[in-house]
């Protein structure tokens, strides 16, 4: 649940800990107390779709996935991505969550996004049911 270092007790869990070691410290006035961030704080990223393949930039790739990433309510993105972080990304765009009423705000972004302008129909309407899952999984 936590670990002292010179003088400093750093502490993650659950209530019940933390106010056991803030008692810890009441009684001893030297002690230092940080609390890490919780994990139902911390943003949630999930894949909806891969296996996207068409044209980003005149260049051919296979890889395209769609993403969700969201804090806590409905603030957040929708990604659509390709690539990873050492090899960079050929693509890596997003739409805010709050910018979306309904599945045809999602139609509109994708068709007329000029990065997705190389993908075939049926590519583009993966993009897009991935994008209205991901959207309808986000907590409301």
């Amino acid at each position: 649940a936590g670990y002292a270092t010179s003088g400093t007790l750093i502490a993650g869990g659950t209530i019940t800990v933390t106010d056991a070691i803030s008692k810890i410290a009441a009684a001893n006035a030297n002690l230092q107390i940080s609390f890490a961030k919780g994990y139902d704080e911390r943003p949630v990223s999930r894949t909806f779709k891969k296996g996207i393949s068409g044209r980003v930039n005149g260049r051919k790739v296979d890889n395209i996935r769609v993403d969700a990433e969201w804090k806590s309510g409905t603030s957040g993105k929708i990604q659509v991505q390709s690539g990873s972080g050492k090899r960079g990304y050929d693509l890596d765009i997003y739409m805010e969550v709050t910018d979306i009423n309904s599945k045809q705000d999602i139609i509109n972004w994708v068709t007329t996004h000029p990065q997705l302008k190389g993908l075939k129909s049926g590519e583009l309407q993966k993009v897009i049911d991935g994008m209205w899952r991901a959207y309808q999984s986000i907590p409301k």
